[in-house]
This record gives C-alpha cells, structure tokens and sequence, in this order.
C-alpha cells in the first residue's frame, strides 16, 4: 500500500508567503507573487477536474506519457477550495494528500515537490537541499518574468512565463555537476483554468537535454459533463542550452 504523502516544499512555500503578508518589510518578489499568492482557482467551480498531460523524456532515463489530475471537491463561502489530486497514475503515481482552503494553484507545488525527490533519487543527495534550492530561486532576483502567449480553446491568449534556474553557481553543486543548469519554466494565463497552462524542467547536456519533464493542460471536466478543450501552445517550449 502506497503511503499518502504531504509535501515539504509547499509547507516552506506556504510559510514565505504568509510571512509576507504579515510583515510589511518583507515582499514577495514578483515570480514569488506570481506562483504562490495568487487566486488561480477564483473561476473554477465546485466538481471541475483540471487534467494535464505529463511527459518525461531526455537521456538519463527512459521517457513516458502520463496523466496529472486536480479536481475541487468542496468551495468556501470565501471561494476557497478543497481539493483533491491523481498526480500520475500506476507504478508511477505520487499519492499526494487533499489540500484544502487554497486560493492558488498548489499543482506548482506538487510538481516542484516530485522533482526534488526525482533529483534525491538521481543523484544520491538530500532531498532538503533540492527544496531548498527551489525555494531560494524564487525569491532571487535572477528570476525571470517575460510575457508568454499561449492557444486555449482556439483562442491565441495572454501569458506570463516565470522562468528559474535554482542551481547556478550555488554552495555544494559541485556535487552535482550534471545538474547546475537545470532550468524551470513556468506559463500561467489568466484565461486558462486554474491559471497554470504549464511547467517545464529541463536539464541541458552536451547531446540534448538529460532530463526534461513537462506538465502541460489539456481539458477540464465537470461532475455534470465531461468537455475537452484543444490546446496549442503559441508560446514554443523553450531550447536547452547546451
């Protein structure tokens, strides 16, 4: 039996933002904002399930097409939402815990949450580390953010792009050479449900990406019916640098 499991990286997230909240001399810095204090949910109703494709693929290790689902299972007088998630289904599935009275998009979260196991199992070292890392790119002002375009449902619409590269020059990544310029790219548009469109995490190499793994939306479902909607990227994913 699969263990459920909570998420270390969404608690030091969590607990940056409400720090900000509470202190007028600390801010958020725009990617921070973007990504963690923002109400993506606010349009999404009660029994909608947001359903995203996810691919891995790149060098290191065979690649696979999987499924990501998020679905609302209960809506605050105040629109917060409880939620539930499917992050990945079989031998592959990550049985991440409900969360509930969320605002923003925690599939962010939970992405970023996998990923720093992903490094931890790759490479030997600590998973801490790894959220550390992630955490501290966010709130550096190294952070990107650049206007997007993304197609949702036929229409070619706005988009923000936050992209961060944690491991850049930072203390022990000697250990983990391969690693150092791993890059994450991230796409929110206020037209698409939920407000993630999409991740995308690569590490370049010298023959191509070793490691690249996307979460991508492709339809939205509800409880009385079930409607998919044709998604296209304007917006091309981004090159590894090599």
């Amino acid at each position: 039996m699969m263990r459920r499991l909570g998420t270390g990286l969404a608690t030091a997230l969590l607990a940056v933002v409400m720090t900000a909240s509470g202190a007028a001399a600390f801010e958020l810095t725009k990617a921070q904002a973007l990504l963690f204090d923002t109400n993506h949910l606010r349009d999404v109703a009660g029994d909608t399930t947001l359903r995203y494709r996810f691919e891995k693929a790149g060098a290191l290790e065979a690649g696979f097409t999987d499924s990501v689902e998020m679905t609302v299972t209960a809506v605050d007088p105040d629109g917060r939402k409880d939620l539930e998630f499917r992050f990945l289904t079989g031998e592959r599935a990550v049985p991440f815990d409900a969360m509930h009275k969320f605002r923003g998009n925690p599939l962010i979260m939970l992405f970023l949450e996998r990923d720093a196991r992903e490094m931890k199992r790759l490479t030997g070292g600590s998973e801490l580390y790894f959220r550390n890392r992630l955490r501290n790119a966010f709130a550096a002002a190294a952070a990107e953010v650049k206007p997007a375009t993304v197609t949702w449902q036929d229409r070619s619409v706005p988009a923000t792009e936050v992209v961060v590269r944690p491991f850049v020059a930072v203390e022990l990544i000697e250990r983990f050479p391969r690693f150092e310029h791993k890059e994450y790219h991230f796409i929110l548009a206020d037209a698409v449900p939920g407000g993630l469109y999409a991740v995308h995490a690569f590490t370049p190499g010298a023959d191509g990406p070793l490691t690249d793994e996307s979460m991508v939306l492709t339809d939205t479902r509800t409880a009385a019916a079930v409607g998919t909607a044709p998604v296209q990227a304007a917006h091309s994913q981004p090159e590894p640098r090599r």
